[in-house]
């Protein structure tokens, strides 16, 4: 009998077929811009998640680190649901690279709604509490059993934050293997980052390692996060 490991993503391994791929995929120097397998992996994640641009990074936690400073500034906060990763799972890098406070709300299912959003805003005339700068969604969501938030949720969501001036970053660790609700259910339907490119500015996805999305050892785990494949993910091949 053959045992199948469910406890994470991070601890599948590669198959001969894609090892073979890795030692073989064309190399340059990426500091220049000169490595055509991470070109054409960022050109590819941003034509799938109908960005501008997209940035290969090591991990997931890494590309939510990245969204929490270019969304938040030191002293500020962010709105997210009470079990999201990157509130329990990330080592405190918001607070310790960051300087910045996750805002936990309690929800049923991991969706935080309109009314719950606005209900956590903090007041922009009191000089005692951080100002509300973003909002963080986790689609799928990871301690709510892979929750998948519905197209009407993220636009309504996305809606009241702009509406109230705070950007809106996707934590979507799983948005690439994850079918929307309406194709379980009722066949074909728009592909999952499709249904994200209006609601969600900025989008973390991963495939073993992580891109962001948008416009152009433990200490290092609120840096870097968990690391699959360590050794060969920098340069994956399709």
């Amino acid at each position: 009998m053959s045992m199948i490991d469910l406890r994470s993503d991070t601890v599948t391994l590669p198959t001969a077929d894609m090892l073979r791929a890795m030692t073989s995929a064309p190399l340059g120097d990426d500091v220049f811009g000169e490595d055509p397998t991470v070109n054409r992996l960022e050109e590819t994640a941003a034509d799938r998640m109908g960005k501008e641009a997209a940035l290969f990074v090591a991990s997931g936690t890494m590309g939510n680190l990245l969204g929490l400073l270019v969304n938040a500034r030191p002293g500020q906060e962010v709105i997210a649901d009470a079990d999201s990763h990157v509130f329990r799972n990330e080592a405190a890098g918001a607070a310790m690279v960051g300087g910045i406070q996750v805002r936990q709300v309690p929800t049923e299912r991991g969706v935080l709604s309109p009314a719950q959003l606005l209900a956590a805003l903090r007041p922009t005339d009191d000089d005692h509490q951080p100002l509300s700068a973003a909002v963080f969604i986790e689609n799928t969501h990871n301690w709510h059993g892979g929750v998948a938030w519905s197209e009407q949720d993220l636009q309504g969501i996305s809606e009241a934050a702009r509406s109230h001036g705070l950007a809106v970053h996707l934590d979507g660790a799983r948005i690439l293997t994850h079918p929307p609700p309406q194709a379980r259910m009722s066949g074909p339907s728009r592909s999952t980052p499709t249904r994200c490119r209006s609601a969600c500015p900025r989008v973390c996805a991963a495939r073993s390692a992580a891109y962001c999305a948008g416009q152009p050892g433990r200490s290092g785990k609120p840096h870097a996060g968990a690391r699959c494949w360590a050794g060969v993910c920098g340069k994956p091949a399709s």
